[in-house]
């Protein structure tokens, strides 16, 4: 619900996973009522973060305000919203699947560099694109926040003629040669 309101992309929208690289997070789909009941079974001891009750954190607000709200307006909303995210998290990863393809088949190889076919990459749907964009980002292990200001201005740039760079990172840049794009760290 945060990413909602702060206008996440599909990606952002798609929750955690139990399994994601590295991270494991094997009670994400158990209840917090079924974990208090194991523990007090059990007689195992826990603390609470005090900072879980107050108001003034965005989440605790979503937590006791709108998800308990959206129970009583549906009492199906734990299943459907469950339900939502698993159909949300097989789009993303079709998608993602996707955009890898794509990506492969926009890299150009060239006297030991590897770039991206512009003129075609520009040529796909803006969502394509984008997701085109931040596969190649992520391959190249550029540090940057997905913003769609962000994705403008490196389109902005691939639009422009001729050849050029643009910095996007303190350490990174786009070289633009015809209309092969290269991603580059400073030297």
């Amino acid at each position: 619900f945060i990413r909602l309101l702060r206008g996440a992309s599909l990606s952002g929208l798609t929750a955690m996973k139990p399994k994601n690289g590295p991270y494991i997070r094997p009670l994400l789909n158990t209840s917090k009522n079924d974990i208090l009941a194991y523990l007090d079974e059990h007689q195992i001891p826990y603390l609470t973060d005090p900072s879980n009750e107050s108001q003034q954190f965005l989440r605790n607000r979503i937590r006791t305000g709108v998800i308990p709200a959206l129970k009583a307006a549906d009492g199906r909303f734990d299943h459907t919203f469950a339900s939502t995210l698993g159909q949300l998290q097989e789009t993303e990863a079709f998608l993602g699947e996707l955009s890898q393809e794509y990506l492969g088949k926009l890299t150009i190889c060239k006297k030991g560099f590897s770039g991206v076919n512009l003129k075609d990459l520009m040529k796909l749907p803006t969502p394509m694109r984008r997701r085109i964009i931040l596969e190649w980002l992520c391959r190249q292990n550029v540090p940057f926040t997905p913003t769609q200001k962000f994705f403008a201005e490196m389109e902005r740039f691939f639009r422009q003629p001729g050849s050029k760079e643009h910095q996007i990172h303190e350490t990174w840049k786009l070289v633009k040669k015809k209309d092969i794009g290269f991603i580059q760290q400073n030297k």
